[in-house]
């Protein structure tokens, strides 16, 4: 693949990117001054995410990686940002059970 293409496409993905962050950012602000009752729930559920990253982060200890030249703090960040996902994969994973679960009790 050339160099071009792939700078191309990486131009593309950041564009793509910051439409998504840019639309995300618009229906977050519409939402706020529909309903701010709900908006103040969804500033929790992002509160609770900025507290457990942070948890994560305090835990990384960023020891350097073989062939990998970034500094501490940027492996930190990574590390942290990686545990949230496994957490919010595991706890995404365990609602969608437990809901099935209720369903069919109910």
């Amino acid at each position: 693949m050339s160099e071009n293409l792939v700078d191309t496409l990486l131009y593309v993905a950041y564009g793509l990117v910051g439409l998504g962050v840019l639309s995300i950012i618009l229906f977050l602000l519409k939402n706020v001054l529909s309903s701010p009752k709900q908006a103040l729930r969804s500033l929790v559920g992002v509160g609770i995410l900025v507290v457990l990253f942070g948890i994560f982060y305090g835990m990384s200890d960023g020891s350097p990686v073989p062939g990998i030249d970034v500094s501490a703090e940027v492996l930190r960040f990574i590390e942290g940002m990686l545990r949230l996902t496994y957490v919010a994969f595991v706890v995404g994973i365990g609602l969608l059970v437990l809901s099935e679960l209720y369903n069919l009790v109910r």
